[in-house]
């Protein structure tokens, strides 16, 4: 009851109920041990529960405080800067459960494990479909007994409400207590409707305690195979340390073992955390068989680097994509994990599948720095070593396709490092990972994000969007001033306000430093929306308010696909909502002069570009093109710009 949530009104912003409150009074009862019964009077449970968790909440608010306030510490020059990481992991694990949206971790699990299903039956006794489907089998399982007693409320309140009246015409009560009957009517009968709610989940024992037989008939799935399931991740009482778990800290056992043993019977303190175990604990119990670890390894690897390149491939119009790209000079040979051919830009993809520890997560300095290197560094590096040796000799010399040659030499080149664990506590200061020589100093920040993260970002952004929001995203690393929670907030600021924040740093109130507010509110609205399970008020996909004029015009763009029609969407998009409703101001005016007099023509520039949209219906095509290459480099010689393409958008008839 106390994470329950309406998904038609949910606000992340406005929800201070964590899964890790419960999880921690849960590690306590580890501690101490759990009976398939209990001696405490429902309802005398129900009041030390409570209490409980206003002590935790109180403990966890405490603990959370201290932290900001040694961050605050941290901040100072003259700190070691792993300090100021350690404290920001203590604080994200400790208060963040859920590193993704269902949708997208079942396409994990699925991508990992589903093409293994022999191994992971002789192995662990289940598959990756039967540990989905055990899951939400235990959550439907939990859901049909609340609903159970849900379904009774209703005449528990009217026959409660008709005792009262009873009661209150005998001016006696032993069920009832003064105060209620003194309320008058329509207060008692709220008092009374509250009283049948609580009662609902007044013996939580028996809504939550279930069985592998239990489990087995609601699924459909063999009871051995349930039980495999259930008993592979028990969270045994051996596993409380003191150290770590008796004060607030993240990254505890319950993250991978999220099921305790009650008697015969089996709890999961917070359902809703188990889908993100899965993968963890089945990857921990495969790599403790010698004949199976190598064998998924080597998969799990090859599902990264395909679903990164698919996934970046299918934002983008007509691209292409391939994976495992060797390449070798004289003095160096590598390999590149991905590359995506959008147009005018093209994404080098260095993706790593290893994991991210308690330890590291806890703020172990060693084993963070150790683990940061391994999946953040080591992917640097590579990036870093290809580009030295494509400036030295070019690609054609490195060994790559023709096709990968043509992608190589697009003018926009971005790097990218995917991983497969959740790595937001680094990932969205990671100008930062340079002051612990995790990057290097001398290069540009790659753009690093998790697999999940980026199933969200290509869900909510594509073609010239997405290229102008990874352009934007770099260009706030390289200035390191703005800071986000995570990758969401960044696409959700995209999307609201379009990463424009030089204004904050201007005029006498010029700020030093800007951390976002959450922006995934509207984006959690509408993945709830798409899972069906906001049934009030449906949410459309975010989207960005782009005047209709313009809009038409990025949408000709994207389906024509001229030469350089990236190039000139980005152009298009790189503005503010002021610049945006000039360029629609233009393409309207252009409309009105072509239909009064045949042409027009309409210039927009910034600091480092400028973009002419020349339209002209008295002419053939090439004249057309040949006036517009006359036109725009007459502009760019007056705004000293570089001509770096031209390209017909509207000729002729």
């Amino acid at each position: 009851m106390y994470l329950s949530f309406d998904p038609n009104t949910y606000l992340e912003s406005e929800d201070d109920h964590s899964p890790s409150h419960i999880e921690y009074l849960a590690l306590q009862a580890l501690k101490v041990g759990l009976d398939s019964s209990s001696s405490a009077h429902p309802g005398e449970a129900v009041k030390l529960t409570s209490e409980a968790i206003d002590l935790v909440r109180t403990l966890f608010s405490d603990t959370q405080t201290r932290l900001m306030l040694l961050s605050l510490e941290a901040s100072d020059p003259e700190r070691e800067p792993i300090t100021e990481y350690q404290l920001r992991a203590r604080q994200n694990s400790l208060v963040v459960r859920g590193t993704g949206y269902s949708e997208h971790l079942e396409r994990v699990i699925a991508g990992c494990f589903g093409a293994l299903d022999e191994l992971c039956m002789r192995v662990l006794g289940f598959t990756a479909r039967d540990a989905m489907s055990i899951h939400a089998g235990v959550c439907e399982l939990i859901t049909d007994r609340v609903n159970e007693q849900k379904a009774q409320a209703p005449e528990r309140i009217a026959e409660t409400t008709r005792e009262l009246k009873r009661a209150r015409r005998s001016g006696t009560s032993e069920r009832f207590p003064g105060w209620l009957l003194d309320l008058p009517p329509s207060r008692a009968k709220a008092e009374i409707a509250a009283m049948v709610q609580s009662w609902i989940f007044l013996d939580s024992r028996s809504l939550a305690v279930f069985t592998a037989d239990e489990v087995a008939d609601m699924t459909g799935i063999q009871s051995e195979v349930v039980r495999s399931y259930l008993e592979a991740f028990v969270c045994e009482p051996t596993e409380f340390d003191e150290q770590h778990h008796g004060y607030p800290s993240g990254a505890h056992p319950l993250t991978t073992k999220p099921i305790l043993r009650v008697g015969d019977g089996f709890l999961i303190p917070v359902t809703r955390t188990m889908l993100e175990a899965i993968r963890p604990r089945m990857e921990d119990l495969l790599r403790e068989d010698p004949s199976a670890r190598e064998t998924y390894l080597r998969h799990r690897g090859k599902f990264v680097e395909d679903e990164a390149s698919r996934l970046l491939a299918y934002a983008f119009p007509d691209s292409c994509s391939w994976t495992n790209l060797e390449w070798h000079s004289e003095t160096d040979e590598s390999e590149l994990d991905a590359l995506v051919d959008c147009g005018e830009l093209a994404i080098r993809l260095q993706c790593k599948s290893g994991r991210v520890t308690a330890p590291s997560r806890r703020g172990a300095p060693e084993r963070m720095l150790d683990e940061l290197d391994k999946l953040i560094g080591e992917a640097a590096d590579q990036h870093a070593r290809l580009a030295d040796a494509l400036e030295q000799n070019g690609p054609f010399a490195l060994g790559f396709t023709d096709d990968a040659i043509q992608a190589l030499s697009r003018p926009l080149q971005l790097e990218a490092i995917i991983t497969l664990d959740d790595v937001t506590t680094w990932a969205t200061h990671a100008h930062q990972l340079r002051g612990l020589e995790i990057l290097p100093a001398n290069r540009s920040v790659p753009w690093i994000l998790s697999l999940t993260d980026l199933m969200v970002v290509v869900d909510l952004l594509e073609g010239a969007s997405l290229a102008h929001y990874l352009i934007r995203r770099q260009r706030l690393e390289r200035d390191g001033r703005v800071f986000a929670h995570d990758e969401l907030d960044w696409v959700g600021s995209y999307i609201a306000e379009g990463l424009f924040f030089d204004s904050y740093f201007e005029g006498e109130e010029a700020l030093t430093q800007l951390q976002l507010f959450t922006y995934t509110e509207e984006i959690d609205a509408w993945y709830f929306t798409r899972q069906g399970i906001r049934t009030k008020n449906p949410v459309p996909k975010p989207s960005q308010e782009i005047p209709e004029p313009l809009a038409q015009l990025l949408r000709r763009l994207s389906t024509e696909r001229p030469a350089n029609w990236l190039l000139a969407s980005i152009a298009l998009l790189d503005g503010n909502s002021e610049s945006r409703n000039r360029w629609s101001a233009g393409v309207d005016h252009i409309r009105s002069r072509v239909h009064s007099e045949g042409c027009s023509d309409v210039t927009q520039s910034s600091s480092y570009l400028g973009l002419t949209i020349l339209v002209d219906h008295r002419v053939s095509p090439a004249v057309v093109r040949l006036r517009g290459q006359k036109y725009a480099q007459r502009k760019a010689s007056e705004l000293d710009l570089d001509v770096l393409s031209t390209e017909v958008v509207s000729s002729g008839g």
